[in-house]
């Protein structure tokens, strides 16, 4: 019996591809878009708020909804639309800590689109983003 380890050494998988990655991530960025704006329209709503409430709102929904998407249910919501989940590359049935979706975050947004050139040139199709945190995207 072939375990999800053999099949990423035999390479008989089919990964998602660039267009799949990319319709989830314009996804996420759209939901994230939306709540914020909800966000900032019933916050003021209630008053005016000082600048620093309307900073962690952007913190949470920009820098938190990812890593803590990814490494609790290993998948965002553009993710789930997709058929697409986020494991980790050394053992495909655990998701990543919140440590490595972090490390993925930070360095798929620094580099931004050019984190997903490997994408196609990748026999399992890993951004450099994966390949810096460990992990690994597959249908579901």
């Amino acid at each position: 019996m072939k375990t999800k380890d053999d099949v990423l050494v035999t390479g008989s998988t089919d990964f998602p591809s660039l267009l799949a990655r990319i319709k989830a991530a314009t996804i996420d960025a759209i939901i994230i878009l939306i709540i914020f704006s909800l966000s900032f329209l019933l916050i003021d709503q209630l008053g005016n708020p000082p600048n620093w409430i309307r900073g962690m709102i952007f913190i949470f929904f920009i820098y938190l909804y990812e890593p803590i998407m990814v490494s609790f249910l290993g998948e965002t919501i553009g993710h789930q639309v997709v058929g697409l989940k986020i494991m980790r590359r050394d053992q495909w049935n655990k998701k990543l800590n919140l440590l490595q979706a972090s490390s993925r975050f930070i360095v798929k947004y620094l580099l931004n689109w050019l984190s997903f050139i490997t994408v196609t040139g990748s026999k399992n199709k890993s951004a450099i983003h994966d390949m810096v945190s460990g992990s690994i995207v597959l249908y579901k």
